[in-house]
């Protein structure tokens, strides 16, 4: 699932590159309009960004649901295993485009000197959220295949934070 963050940070950097700002833009883009005081201009970049992500997110969704019989790369053959990821990959991507989403809002929080919610969206995504509450306790109180969507689930109710925050 990171690779995607890759590639979806790969694209935007180029649309910055290519489409708004050029390479310096690139290095500086939220913390040169904070500085400047350009609150619309860092407003209009967010709003870019968050396009940018969540099409890119939900595009790699949908290659997935179109195209994960063909990532069998490395398990060549094994047929129970090949059904097995597939029936498996689209419960967990399900939540692709609010990965992408929620790291966004980190970065554009942490470059606007906002550490209490960007500290809230780290947390909800790595600590509070995701792994203790729900790989440790649904598993337990609903059926172990559950596991499959926690992942999912975790990126959901993280996304919650940084739209509240908005």
């Amino acid at each position: 699932m990171e690779f995607t963050i890759g590639i979806i940070t790969f694209i935007y950097n180029f649309a910055i590159v290519h489409y708004i700002f050029g390479e310096i833009g690139l290095t500086a883009c939220f913390q040169l309009f904070y500085g400047d005081k350009r609150r619309s201009r860092s407003k209009a970049s967010l709003s870019f960004s968050i396009k940018i992500f969540l099409t890119i997110g939900i595009l790699c969704y949908i290659v997935i649901i179109f195209f994960s019989a063909f990532f069998t790369i490395f398990i060549p053959g094994d047929i129970e295993l090949i059904n097995f990821m597939e029936s498996k990959s689209l419960p967990y991507f399900s939540e692709f485009f609010l990965a992408g989403f929620n790291i966004l809002m980190i970065a554009y929080w942490q470059a606007n000197k906002c550490t209490g919610k960007t500290l809230a969206i780290s947390l909800a995504r790595s600590i509070f959220l995701y792994p203790p509450l729900l790989i440790l306790i649904l598993p337990l109180l609903f059926d172990s295949k559950i596991v499959w969507i926690c992942h999912s689930a975790g990126e959901v109710l993280t996304a919650v934070t940084p739209l509240f925050c908005l």
